[in-house]
């Protein structure tokens, strides 16, 4: 849940990429009917900054510019892009992208009135291996079950590359479509070898996970859904896990308003039991490295109802929570705040 009001910003976007004279490869975007235009980054900071007015957010419409070439820049520096290879995307991947740096930014009220002016509509998930697997399994239908699985995968790395947090279910089909033209039709994709395949799709379920355990704190946070997390597939192995603070609050009988002496001293238990967690994942799965995802599923709802405050940008109470309870994990991990 997003509370806009008030809203902090950053000073700056801060492009990735110095300013100069060099003259730039042109950018074609593909409207649906197949027409081809010239991407400018001026013109899409014009359009931000009528968002940004629309908005009621006037004052950031500096950022228009800088968001505009950060847009640039992603697209000039795309996955997978081979030498030479001419830029041309499609007019809704271009507009997907956008909506997820606006949105990355805290800023969807621009977010809404950007994707009211282009119409765009879209149901979104979090992109995780199951999801987009499922999404490559719809539009390549009747393609072999290891090459569906390996061109997953190349979408997943796609999506991690672009900091999509989130994405629609079109967007990973069309991104499987396009991984599965540019592959030869004659390439063969061997199954995970003899030491790394197990019975099923999963390297270790999440009741797996679970019962190798050997601390309370992650049973009893799991029995009343304060932790969750899925298994761990065969293919790009991962580790996700959902953390409800709001359930959290329940079972430690927390109260608003909220003290930050009074919370901090009780993650300290939401801390242990990740750690059991990570154990316990990699008692199951040995000799496997799998990147760890902690979605902070209702984080901003949680500051509202026990703060009462709407201060959620990246620098405030958001951060301070997240480090709190990952300030003593030893293990390598990636913050996800929907």
């Amino acid at each position: 849940m997003r509370n806009d009001s008030p809203v902090d910003v950053p000073d700056t976007i801060n492009p990735p990429f110095p300013e100069d004279d060099t003259v730039k490869e042109e950018i074609f975007l593909l409207d649906p009917a197949g027409e081809r235009r010239v991407f400018s980054a001026p013109d899409l900071a014009v359009q931000l900054d009528r968002c940004f007015a629309s908005a009621g957010m006037s004052d950031a419409g500096y950022l228009a510019e800088d968001i505009a070439l950060a847009l640039e820049y992603r697209l000039y520096h795309y996955p997978g892009r081979e030498e030479n290879a001419e830029l041309v995307f499609r007019t809704d991947e271009v507009n997907e992208v956008m909506c997820s740096l606006l949105r990355d930014l805290n800023l969807s009220r621009v977010e809404k009135v950007f994707r009211e002016r282009n119409g765009i509509v879209s149901y979104y998930i979090l992109p995780d291996m199951e999801a987009v697997l499922r999404s490559a399994e719809t539009a390549l239908d009747g393609v072999e079950r290891n090459r569906i699985e390996y061109i997953a995968g190349k979408v997943f790395d796609a999506l991690r590359t672009l900091h999509l947090s989130m994405a629609s279910e079109k967007l990973m089909e069309e991104l499987a479509k396009n991984f599965d033209e540019e592959l030869p039709p004659e390439r063969i994709f061997s199954p995970p070898s003899a030491a790394d395949r197990t019975d099923g799709e999963y390297l270790a379920e999440s009741t797996d996970i679970l019962g190798a355990g050997e601390g309370k704190m992650l049973y009893f946070y799991y029995e009343n859904e304060v932790v969750s997390f899925s298994g761990i597939t065969r293919y790009l192995p991962t580790l996700r896990v959902g953390i409800k603070l709001m359930n959290f609050a329940a079972v430690e009988n927390l109260s608003a308003p909220l003290l930050e002496l009074d919370l901090y001293g009780r993650l300290a238990k939401l801390s242990e039991s990740l750690v059991e967690l990570h154990r316990a994942a990699e008692k199951r799965c040995p000799n496997t490295e799998f990147p760890v995802f902690l979605h902070f599923v209702d984080l901003d709802r949680f500051i509202q109802a026990y703060f009462g405050t709407g201060r959620t940008r990246r620098g405030g109470r958001r951060d301070e929570i997240c480090r709190e309870i990952t300030n003593s994990l030893p293990f390598a991990f990636e913050i996800v705040i929907p």
